[in-house]
């Protein structure tokens, strides 16, 4: 699960422990898209959350870019809260 994501990079939380230096591959879905985008990135850090859960920091190797980011996401106006 993404909890941020930037044209250079994610925080991501995992159920297994990354290395950091690891080459990782991601699908990343939104609702704009039929099929998931992939990319490759790098584990920057990581670090555990819970018992079975990690945090983790991705470089990508191809910068996203804005209009990609703003159809992967969900604005905090379409939230009912």
């Amino acid at each position: 699960m993404a909890l941020d994501l930037s044209e250079a990079g994610a925080r991501l939380l995992t159920t297994d422990p990354l290395e950091a230096g690891e080459k990782v591959v991601l699908e990343l879905h939104g609702l704009q898209y039929r099929q998931p985008l992939s990319g490759e990135g790098y584990v920057v850090w990581s670090y555990p959350v819970s018992q079975h859960g990690y945090a983790v920091g991705i470089r990508f190797e191809d910068r996203l870019d804005g209009d990609v980011i703003e159809n992967l996401t969900i604005r905090s106006s379409w939230l009912d809260y």
